[in-house]
């Protein structure tokens, strides 16, 4: 899973106010999530909170675009 590539897609799903209000702080807490973790390791304190997080952006991501945030998440091969 590629959440930073998700957290870009979730930001360009939709111009809908409040789930833009809704997303930035949910955005800046798993970005902040994923620097812990790539400065400190894998702790279960930091993977408990990520799915935390990543639960409630699948909720608010849904719930504005029918789709959730885990396949904004998902990288996709480029075919010529």
């Amino acid at each position: 899973m590629n959440y930073r590539l998700g957290l870009l897609r979730a930001k360009n799903a939709s111009a809908d106010s409040a789930y833009l209000a809704a997303l930035e702080p949910l955005a800046r807490m798993l970005a902040a999530n994923l620097d812990r973790e790539r400065l400190f390791g894998s702790t279960e304190q930091i993977r408990n909170e990520q799915a935390q997080i990543v639960s409630k952006l699948n909720s608010l991501v849904l719930a504005y675009t029918h789709t959730s945030f885990n396949s904004m998440c998902i990288e996709t091969e480029r075919r010529p």
